[in-house]
């Protein structure tokens, strides 16, 4: 049984207990909030003023007083955390992509780094053309037809702290041209799916930057201008985060960056690994599948298939002043899963383009 005595913390704030919060609400029925500060007042004390009736009506409508029988804390304390985190919030929605082609077969195109406006157009149609018999194929055969779109879909260089270069971009255009890719992966593929990679949060970090002194302007902006959420397509899902599995493949848009080769995939496959209560399916990690690193590699590492797919975008005027030690590596992968979710080695993998020609993989 909680005790009705009211004790006080630094600056002479009320603890509300049970029995203090019965009585306001009792009064409150029939007396103003100055009236009912004066009867606490009087009735417990010690001082309570009107605006502290005031904030603790504004908590009891929100629930706050509430504490169930056995609980130490009110009710609400034991998921406020919730209230400051995305973490469930997105957990939830890998779940949910994963739940959508868990049992299914499935034949995964998979592009990254696009870099909207400068998405290579040409090489993407010519790839989505080539694999348009094979999709058709695939799909005789029973297997729902996926492209992936793994993060870096915009460039927003307008809001990078780098130079901006010659060019200043319109953002209403980077939008639009990557609503066009999407449009037509829709109509290609059964699923269109996407999640986000470093250059997409650039548009979150500079509202934060502008809006850094009133959280509420952030969250507003953020739901205001999330351009992924324009897309009206019924078979178009995409996730805030930079990671998402479908079946046994992880796929991923790190931050993080390594000149030596492969050595991108690798650590993002040990962190991953060690980490792996945060996936849908933790025990079902058999492939780590990103972009980021702009280059072309697959290799199996001790029974995990780690891909580095390569962009697909054409090279930003910054290329020319600031060259990198490896040349950037135009590609994308395939990925073909069963029925379990178990990824097909003989069928999976990442390929080099070059110029309306490719590379046998």
């Amino acid at each position: 049984m909680w005790c009705a005595t009211l004790s006080r913390k630094r600056g002479d704030k009320v603890i509300w207990t049970p029995e203090l919060d019965e009585r306001l609400i009792l009064l409150r029925k029939s007396l103003s909030q100055r009236s009912v500060a004066e009867r606490l007042t009087q009735e417990f004390g010690i001082t309570i003023t009107r605006d502290m009736v005031r904030h603790r009506e504004e908590a009891i409508r929100r629930g706050e007083h509430i504490r169930s029988e056995g609980n130490l804390f009110p009710d609400y304390a034991y998921t406020a955390h919730k209230n400051f985190t995305h973490i469930d919030e997105k957990l939830e929605r890998m779940r949910e992509i994963y739940d959508t082609f868990a049992g299914k077969k499935c034949f995964i195109l998979s592009f990254s780094d696009l870099h909207s406006p400068l998405i290579d157009f040409v090489m993407i149609d010519h790839v989505l053309k080539k694999y348009q018999p094979i999709i058709e194929q695939k799909r005789r055969e029973g297997y729902v037809i996926i492209i992936l779109l793994n993060g870096d879909i915009f460039d927003f260089s307008q809001m990078s702290k780098f130079a901006k270069g010659k060019h200043r971009i319109n953002v209403k255009e980077e939008i639009k041209l990557a609503q066009e890719l999407i449009n037509v992966c829709c109509q290609i593929a059964d699923y269109c799916v996407a999640l986000l990679g470093n250059h997409d949060a650039r548009l979150y970090q500079y509202i934060a930057r502008l809006a850094e002194k009133d959280p509420e302007v952030i969250e507003y902006m953020e739901e205001k201008l999330d351009p992924l959420k324009e897309i009206e397509h019924k078979n178009f899902m995409y996730i805030n985060h930079i990671e998402l599995q479908i079946g046994g493949m992880v796929f991923v848009h790190p931050f993080t960056f390594s000149k030596v080769a492969m050595r991108t995939a690798q650590n993002v496959k040990n962190a991953i690994l060690a980490n792996r209560d945060m996936m849908p399916n933790p025990q079902k990690i058999q492939g780590i599948c990103m972009g980021h690193t702009h280059q072309v590699g697959y290799y199996l590492e001790n029974g995990v298939l780690l891909i580095e797919q390569g962009h697909a975008s054409h090279d930003p005027d910054y290329r020319l002043e600031r060259k990198t030690d490896r040349k950037w590596v135009k590609g994308y992968a395939v990925i073909q899963l069963d029925e379990n979710g178990d990824i097909d080695l003989e069928e999976t993998r990442a390929i080099p383009y070059v110029e309306r020609k490719e590379a046998l993989a």
